[in-house]
C-alpha cells in the first residue's frame, strides 16, 4: 500500500514539473534568453520564435550544396 501511494505521488510529482521546467521559447523577451530557450530571434519584430523543423532542414541543404 505504501509503495502505492509512494508512486501514485511521484508520478503526480513529475507530472507537474515537467511543464515548469520546460523552457518556453516564446515566452522569451531578450535574444539571449530565446537562445537558451532553443528558440529563433527575429530582430525585425524583437520577438522568439519557435524553431521551423522544415526551415533548419531547407537551411541544412543549402549548405551542404555550398559546400560541395
Amino acid at each position: 500500500m505504501k509503495f502505492l501511494i509512494s508512486t501514485s505521488v511521484f508520478v503526480l510529482a513529475l507530472a507537474i514539473a515537467g511543464p515548469v521546467f520546460a523552457a518556453d521559447a516564446t515566452a522569451a523577451k531578450t535574444e539571449l534568453d530565446c537562445q537558451k530557450a532553443g528558440g529563433v530571434w527575429d530582430g525585425s519584430t524583437e520577438k522568439c520564435k519557435e524553431p521551423d523543423p522544415q526551415g533548419d532542414q531547407e537551411i541544412e541543404k543549402e549548405l551542404q550544396q555550398e559546400n560541395q
